[in-house]
């Protein structure tokens, strides 16, 4: 039920998009907005009032909001009232969890709806660092992915490109689920604020020189030191992967582990950030390919 000083009782139409103030709970901010009836109409051509809208569809309508709002609600007696809500900063992790959540049975809903031949999309949700997206493919793609992959790798953008997974640039496979038989669920991110159109490669890069100090039989001292002085320093098991060293770093300072570049005291650039191989067996090589 909302707060009674925040409902909104009058069935006037606006002359234009209007937004209540914010109000919260322990876990969420909540916005009401009212559509004129021009918008409303529209809405009503794509949902016939009877199911939310994705955030694709209402930025289209004209609803104007920063990231990480969700039409959450529809509000029967005036269904031209969208109720929203975003999670509070405080409980990010908690609240990405549910989002992913809803994301998920939203994208499997939408590919029942589907022909059996065709990719479905789920909305995007965001935590701190990076924005996300399901996409389940039909059950050819899964046979194609496997060839390519043998389950023990995940896909390249030219690789989930040319399965036919159509998204713009930047986004990056990063795991898979077997939810159910039939629906094989790819989940993707990108750093929050990519250019869609140059991905990547626009983006302002982190480039840290990596020290490793044996200390013990099984375990290791890492420091890495940023060009702008930061320092981070842990210890990590000897067997521990490239992959999570640059996990570890890229949690630590609250950015996308893409965009981080790691170099050794030598000079020698560490060029494979998801490399799957053991840390040492990984710097060996390193080393070996730069002469």
């Amino acid at each position: 039920m909302w707060p009674a000083q925040r409902r909104i009782v009058s069935p006037r139409w606006p002359d234009e998009i209007e937004y209540t103030e914010k109000y919260c709970d322990d876990l969420y901010e909540y916005r009401h907005v009212v559509l004129c009836k021009p918008v409303a109409k529209e809405m009503f051509k794509l949902t016939g009032f009877k199911r939310l809208l994705k955030e694709s569809e209402w930025r289209r309508l004209g609803v104007q909001q920063g990231d990480g709002w969700a039409h959450y609600e529809i509000h029967r007696p005036e269904p031209h009232i969208l109720l929203f809500r975003r999670p509070l900063a405080i409980d990010r992790k908690v609240a990405v969890r549910i989002n992913k959540e809803r994301a998920l049975c939203q994208c499997k809903h939408e590919c029942i709806t589907l022909p059996p031949t065709e990719t479905a999309y789920s909305d995007k949700y965001y935590d701190d660092v990076y924005e996300y997206r399901h996409v389940i493919l039909p059950e050819r793609m899964v046979d194609q992915m496997r060839k390519l992959t043998e389950g023990n790798r995940l896909l390249e953008d030219s690789e989930w490109r040319a399965l036919g997974v159509q998204q713009s640039g930047g986004w990056v496979h990063c795991g898979c689920e077997i939810h159910e038989p039939g629906l094989h669920t790819l989940l993707f991110r990108r750093p929050v604020g990519t250019d869609p159109k140059h991905g990547l490669k626009g983006s302002t890069r982190k480039v840290f020189m990596l020290e490793v100090f044996p200390k013990k039989v099984n375990e290791c001292d890492i420091t890495c030191t940023g060009i702008s002085g930061d320092i981070i320093t842990f210890t990590m098991p000897r067997s521990n992967s490239m992959m999570e060293l640059m996990a570890t770093i890229a949690d630590s300072i609250k950015f996308p582990r893409e965009l981080l570049s790691l170099v050794l005291p030598d000079g020698t650039c560490v060029d494979e950030p998801n490399c799957c191989m053991p840390l040492e067996n990984a710097l060996l090589e390193a080393r070996s390919q730069h002469g």
